[in-house]
């Protein structure tokens, strides 16, 4: 994907003109993107238009450009945009749906876009609380189903024991499973039938403006 604009174009109208390309292409609108990074809808649409003086700081730029895969030089018109990528779109997930993704994934209204390959059941969920040291809320998680299970990957787990999937670290010995809480640092516990391992967390995006 190349592009080119008038050297006479203003920085406003530069950046809007390739937000919305970027979002016309990815068939995202301004109310997704805003769900994405974190960035006002008012502030987006705003982007959009080209409003002159509209001076975006760095913390408007970088998430949106995060988003894209794209650098901020590319967002604004500095640099041009490369041929595209293959990028690889997730569907976005409550945490409840996750039980059983795949009744849920082909009906959601909002994905992720991520530069590397997954899985056709691959999926996304969004962290909502503060309970986990390692993800803060609003952080990205895209979980795989079809990734094998190792020693120290951090796992999707459903249990008889717990109404909502939960993040564990698998850990391995002598064949055996066990699991570690990513939220009371010391509570581990051997793997048994009433765990289900849902998929592997494979890649998370935290963003760097939080609401």
């Amino acid at each position: 994907m190349h592009s080119e604009y008038r050297t006479n174009s203003s920085p406003s109208e530069k950046l809007g003109k390739i937000l919305n390309q970027l979002m016309k292409q990815y068939e995202i609108d301004g109310v997704q993107l805003s769900h994405y990074t974190g960035i006002p809808t008012t502030t987006i649409n705003r982007l959009r238009q080209g409003i002159p003086n509209g001076n975006p700081t760095l913390l408007t730029l970088i998430p949106i450009a995060q988003h894209f895969s794209i650098t901020v030089s590319q967002l604004i018109g500095e640099s041009c945009l490369t041929p595209e990528p293959a990028m690889s779109s997730l569907p976005l997930i409550s945490w409840d749906e996750a039980i059983n993704p795949s009744k849920v994934k082909n009906i959601s209204q909002l994905s992720v876009l991520s530069e590397n390959s997954y899985s056709k059941d691959a999926f996304a969920l969004i962290v909502e609380g503060d309970n986990y040291q390692d993800f803060s809320r609003g952080t990205l998680l895209l979980i795989d189903p079809q990734l094998t299970p190792q020693d120290g990957n951090i796992v999707l787990i459903s249990s008889k024991m717990q109404r909502t999937p939960i993040l564990k670290k698998l850990l391995v010995e002598n064949s055996v499973y066990f699991l570690k809480s990513m939220i009371y640092e010391k509570h581990i516990e051997k793997f048994d039938e009433n765990d289900y391992i849902i998929g592997v967390l494979a890649e998370y995006k935290r963003y760097l403006l939080k609401r």
